[in-house]
């Protein structure tokens, strides 16, 4: 599996809220024979420096955090790979992330944006934090609704570039109807081909059976954690949400 060259090497990223799907769609990038995808750099950076990985590519020169990206597109140039880029968790409320991704949206070349169905997204974080209050809850909920419409606007700031994968929509193509699906999406800004393959991605941060599996797995649309009031929050999303899907 590969993406065609085109028109000259093109960096392709990721962006995407924490439990997503962004790993699986870095696992895809890093399937490819002529692409690589470094997993959270900028977000490892801030935590923990000696626990980052490049994976495919060995290294990256870099000095700072707001100077990796010009490190990526300099590995990119300098090697085999038709296409390169980073995948980070979108988090519109964190300011350390602020600048990396002013520049993760401003020198890419293809960026792509991540989304699943809000309620099972919310399911899935709380899950992580099970022991909450209500008020808590409801903190929580206004802030995913926020970076869900924050992520959706940059998506539409950077129209040019931008290309919107839904969880749900990219596991229920599988395996054998992947490649057709992400071509659909991608609308020509790059092309796969080949047999579809996934592989894990050697990295700190993701999820773990993401990182795994050599199938995409079913989406998971747990929703029991999540109350009928949390659900009529949740909703006023749904909208966009569902004018971002796809049917092959």
């Amino acid at each position: 599996m590969n993406i065609v060259k085109q028109d000259g090497k093109k960096i392709i990223s990721v962006l995407g809220a924490p439990h997503s799907g962004t790993t699986v769609v870095n696992n895809i990038l890093n399937s490819m024979v002529n692409a690589f995808c470094i997993s959270e750099p900028h977000w490892v950076i801030n935590r923990n420096l000696k626990k980052l990985k490049f994976d495919k590519v060995g290294d990256i020169k870099f000095t700072s955090q707001n100077d990796f990206m010009k490190g990526v597109i300099e590995k990119l140039q300098n090697s085999d790979y038709d296409f390169g880029g980073v995948k980070e968790t979108y988090r519109s409320a964190e300011p350390r992330m602020q600048r990396p991704y002013k520049n993760i949206l401003g020198m890419s070349d293809v960026i792509i944006f991540v989304y699943r169905d809000p309620i099972a997204l919310y399911n899935s974080q709380k899950n992580i934090r099970p022991v909450r209050d209500k008020a808590t809850n409801l903190k929580s909920i206004a802030g995913l609704i926020k970076n869900f419409n924050s992520q959706y606007n940059l998506a539409l700031q950077y129209k040019d570039k931008a290309v919107n994968i839904v969880l749900e929509d990219l596991c229920s193509a599988g395996n054998a109807n992947a490649i057709k699906y992400l071509n659909t999406v991608l609308a020509g800004k790059a092309v796969i081909e080949g047999k579809f393959m996934l592989h894990k991605t050697n990295f700190i941060f993701g999820n773990p059976k993401a990182n795994r599996s050599e199938r995409l797995l079913p989406a998971n649309m747990n929703k029991s954690l999540v109350t009928p009031g949390e659900i009529k929050q949740l909703r006023k999303v749904y909208p966009k949400y569902r004018s971002l899907r796809v049917t092959l």
